[in-house]
């Protein structure tokens, strides 16, 4: 996915401070009349396929619709699907109100239609492991993929589709981009929690970018490597990276460690 300038990114920063502003100040159920304890326990839809071999790269899924050229019409019939099977998240025109579990609100705007550069939200769906509803983040020629978490209203923006370990205990994700730097270019791993997903270790190497994760198991993540272009040692970067946890922090393994700064617990 693709971050065109510092201008997208700043956008979903400045979503994040708003979210968070109005999940303080909006402390009421969205749904006056409906207790929040009474709420519908989240379901996972049906046309949504977060389904993946054991430690592999979430799928999110494509939706299919008469007019394939229609992007976004597409991913607003799916929204439309998605959101039909939910008692907890509804689309109130440019608005997509989500409730949490205690009750409170939180809301994404869509920028005005009379914009030229404008963002939005497409709802995508329940991840059941996680325990958090996915929503796309479109700017211009940008994207991102957003994880909100109703125990505790945590909105957590992530550089692409996650990768979820075997036990659901850890997160990664993967973003390449060696050349253009419109993207970041790295590797991210978050401790998964129901009520938030925390940053623990990322990589961002200089002379290979990211092509694919695969975790062997809940301590073991292999980093399939792509080099940089004219990169002096192309034979070293083929080789996979792999972190592993031990006492308590994700270290490099040293027979495949990477000499790259941006390493970092």
């Amino acid at each position: 996915m693709r971050r065109s300038s510092p201008i997208d990114v700043l956008l979903f920063a400045l979503v994040a401070t708003l979210v968070a502003t109005l999940v303080a100040c909006d402390r009421r159920p969205d749904r006056p009349g409906v207790p929040a304890d009474s709420a519908q326990e989240p379901s996972a839809v049906e046309s949504v396929t977060w389904t993946a071999a054991p430690g592999a790269a979430m799928l999110i899924p494509q939706p299919s619709c008469a007019d394939p050229d229609d992007w976004r019409g597409c991913w607003r019939q799916h929204e439309s699907t998605a959101l039909a099977s939910r008692r907890d998240v509804r689309r109130d025109a440019r608005r997509l109100v989500f409730r949490t579990s205690g009750g409170d609100s939180v809301v994404l705007v869509d920028d005005d239609p009379a914009r030229e550069a404008r963002g939005y939200y497409l709802y995508v769906g329940w991840v059941p492991r996680v325990e958090a509803h996915a929503v796309w983040g479109m700017g211009y020629e940008s994207s991102a993929l957003l994880l909100m978490q109703p125990a505790s209203g945590a909105l957590t923006v992530l550089d692409d589709a996650p990768s979820l370990s075997p036990g659901a205990t850890w997160l990664g994700t993967a973003s390449f981009d060696t050349e253009a730097q419109e993207e970041p270019n790295r590797v991210q791993i978050y401790r998964v929690a129901r009520d938030s997903l925390r940053l623990i270790w990322e990589i961002a190497p200089e002379d290979w970018g990211p092509d694919s994760l695969e975790w062997q198991d809940d301590s073991t993540l292999v980093i399939r490597r792509a080099a940089a272009a004219m990169h002096p040692e192309p034979a070293r970067v083929a080789m996979p990276l792999v972190v592993r946890y031990r006492g308590g922090q994700w270290v490099e393994d040293s027979l495949s460690r990477s000499r790259s700064p941006g390493s970092r617990p």
